[in-house]
């Protein structure tokens, strides 16, 4: 997956030793840029997209994306995603909850090319609650994301 150079992910955790819940770990952070890399090129078409989200959260992303698609927007800057946490309920089960801060990544309409500045308020800041299965080739895609954003428990 490949990013403009205005803008990157930036993603916060430790390697918990346990092989199962790094592998989930680390597939939900693609999935995180699958649905940015949607919104980079502009389409839901993305492999990526429907490659690591499945069921509810796929059908999510692809709303969140035509949200983009449709406001001719992108976006730039970092977003920087951190306090991970992982709960294994099988070695095809996983939650992650985590968070994030937008303070750095602001929204660009594509045709005209202007970043919105908008200041940091606690909107800033997201909670994510997701779940991830296993699939057949052993990929953790996330098959729910539910955020709540201005969280406090996201909030420096």
């Amino acid at each position: 997956m490949t990013f403009p150079s205005d803008a990157k992910n930036v993603f916060e955790y430790e390697k918990t030793g346990d092989a199962a819940k790094d592998a989930a770990l680390r597939d939900s952070t693609l999935g995180v840029n699958s649905v940015d890399e949607a919104i980079f090129k502009g389409s839901t078409d993305s492999e990526a997209l429907g490659f690591y989200n499945v069921d509810r959260a796929l059908s999510g992303a692809i709303v969140f994306v035509n949200r983009y698609i449709k406001a001719n927007d992108t976006w730039v800057g970092e977003t920087r995603y951190f306090d991970y946490e992982v709960e294994n309920s099988s070695t095809k089960k996983a939650y992650i909850t985590y968070c994030s801060d937008e303070s750095k990544s602001f929204l660009k309409n594509k045709k005209t090319g202007k970043v919105d500045n908008t200041p940091t308020t606690a909107d800033s800041y997201v909670l994510y609650r997701t779940a991830l299965t296993k699939n057949a080739d052993g990929v953790w895609q996330t098959t729910d994301v539910a955020s709540e954003r201005g969280s406090e428990k996201c909030q420096p």
